[in-house]
């Protein structure tokens, strides 16, 4: 209800955090964390959404909400790794980059999904976002993750994407 949307998780995403126009999902596993990152901005400026613009957005979010144990320690996007592709139906985006831990020694993979919404009068990010040090090729468990960005859908039921993965390995939750 937060964000007018449907998502299909998977079964073990057991936590969750919530802040103001800001919900993040997780399966807090030990070895590999998998996480989904949902957040709003005001305004239907997709065109305006250069990947410096999307970083500084990115990293605002995540500074105010994605904290280690101490104030010092937040997330972080490397810009140079982040790159943008633009959907030919859809006013949709996709970035991919990688992430870090501003003063410590954590990182990983990340995927976006920037959804504009102009009824809202916002602009919806959904994230995938992936801390798997021990595994070399993180591509499988990356695609995971991006079906479950896919299967974003309105409160009517669209989507804006029609692919997915096999409905039975994931819940519905309305979010």
């Amino acid at each position: 209800k937060m964000f007018g949307v449907s998502v299909q998780l998977p079964t073990d995403f057991n936590s969750y955090k919530q802040g103001k126009h800001f919900l993040w999902l997780s399966n807090n596993d030990a070895e590999v964390v998998k996480s989904i990152a949902l957040y709003s901005v005001k305004g239907n400026a997709m065109s305006a959404l250069s990947v410096p613009y999307f970083c500084h957005l990115r990293d605002s979010v995540m500074y105010k909400n994605v904290r280690g144990i101490t104030d010092v320690i937040y997330m972080k996007t490397l810009q140079e790794s982040v790159r943008v592709r633009k959907s030919c139906t859809s006013p949709i985006f996709w970035y991919e980059g990688l992430w870090e831990m501003q003063n410590d020694a954590m990182g990983g993979d990340f995927i976006c999904r920037v959804i504009n919404r102009p009824f809202r009068h916002d602009i919806l990010f959904a994230e995938a976002i992936l801390y798997a040090p021990g595994i070399e090729n993180k591509t499988i468990l990356i695609r995971q993750l991006q079906a479950v960005l896919q299967s974003i859908t309105n409160r009517n039921g669209k989507s804006e994407n029609s692919r997915g993965d096999n409905p039975r390995r994931y819940q519905w939750y309305r979010i």
